[in-house]
């Protein structure tokens, strides 16, 4: 009896050893498609967000943004207010200068504009050259304010070094928040503004 059990136990031993090295590498492999899934799970993310141009919120992200804000805002009496900014003539500059020079202008903007910015403040491409910049806390005042540092970072950039004589401006319209106001009654406004 001990030696047949002796020999089941010779026999049995590699089986589980393999069965063992399988388990292992079949938990290795599951980690690393974990870690990739992650990895693209954050991927979509981003995608789902952000504008792949410019790298800032996209429209759908802004709009979320703007319900969150609002909804703090009516608890709050802080200040609020949103820009729409548009880049003068961005159709002549693609058609003058290309669509590479125009993609070029845009993800400028968008970095100088950033730049410019709060820790508080967002900014979106709302779609095409248009953009959207959501300012907690601040009355028209400080809003135009942080869109004249805007104007000098635009003044101030070497745009000319995308295509000769190339100057980019930007017009922009303000609104403030009022009590009771929805998103798109404020995002009207500046726009109206604009």
């Amino acid at each position: 009896v001990e030696a047949i059990s002796l020999a089941g136990a010779a026999l049995l031993l590699p089986v589980v050893a393999l069965v063992v090295r399988r388990v292992k590498a079949m938990q290795q492999q599951l980690g690393m498609q974990g870690l990739e899934l992650a990895d693209k799970l954050k991927q979509l993310n981003e995608l789902a967000t952000h504008d792949a141009l410019t790298g800032l919120f996209n429209r759908r992200k802004m709009n979320a943004l703007l319900e969150d804000e609002l909804r703090r805002q009516a608890r709050s009496s802080r200040p609020m207010s949103v820009a729409v900014l548009d880049i003068d003539l961005f159709k002549r500059i693609n058609d003058t200068h290309g669509h590479a020079v125009g993609d070029a202008v845009l993800r400028d903007f968008a970095r100088l504009a950033g730049a410019c910015l709060g820790q508080v403040d967002a900014l979106a491409r709302w779609g095409g050259e248009e953009f959207v910049l959501l300012m907690p806390g601040a009355d028209s005042a400080q809003a135009l304010a942080l869109l004249a540092r805007v104007r000098d970072a635009m003044i101030a950039h070497d745009w000319a070094r995308h295509a000769q004589s190339l100057a980019v401006r930007f017009s922009a319209g303000v609104a403030t928040w009022r009590a009771g106001e929805g998103a798109q009654a404020l995002i009207e406004r500046a726009d109206q503004a604009l």
